[in-house]
């Protein structure tokens, strides 16, 4: 059976590159958001892998649902994806084609555990250090872990910085045993 990232590769980078001919990076990405959205709710997904089920009834019944979004190329893509039997892997290309615009836009998304909600100046001041850094434009996703129990883990890409205090309880128990 074949990947599925390997099904959406060529899907996102046409995308991708068209976007980028049309200046469209960011309405794509709403739109593929939105058929990600969609195409991840159990019930859509049910009738999408039921073969007996009806392709026409669910590609109208989809299309309905994004109605005011599609635009004459977003209907287009959404036509093939549905006519190739492709919509299961919306989700796979909607990563991948965020992925390339991140890059495109050098953004790296960072994610940021905290054992506490962190405030906007802290997600503003961790921002600027991040940047400095990494030299590049970040873009932060928080995440809320009470085990962390004070302190912060920042994963960029394969780059990780544990700092919480989870952490140094456990190095401490390992120096001491």
């Amino acid at each position: 059976m074949v990947d599925n990232s390997t099904v959406a590769r060529p899907y996102a980078d046409a995308i991708f590159k068209h976007a980028l001919e049309t200046n469209s990076l960011d309405s794509w990405s709403d739109f593929l958001n939105n058929l990600n959205l969609i195409c991840s709710d159990s019930i859509i997904q049910a009738l999408i892998a039921d073969p007996k089920q009806d392709k026409q009834l669910t590609e109208k019944i989809i299309s309905d649902i994004l109605d005011k979004q599609l635009k004459t190329e977003n209907k287009n893509l959404f036509q093939l994806l549905s006519k190739n039997q492709r919509l299961s892997v919306a989700g796979e290309i909607y990563q991948q084609y965020e992925e390339q615009k991140a890059k495109h836009q050098d953004i790296i998304d960072v994610k940021v555990k905290t054992a506490f909600k962190i405030t906007k100046k802290e997600t503003d001041n961790l921002t600027k250090s991040l940047k400095i850094k990494l030299g590049s434009n970040i873009r932060i996703q928080s995440e809320i872990d009470k085990s962390l129990i004070g302190g912060i883990i920042v994963q960029a890409g394969d780059l990780v910085i544990d700092n919480s205090i989870r952490n140094k309880i456990q190095k401490i128990s390992i120096a001491l045993a």
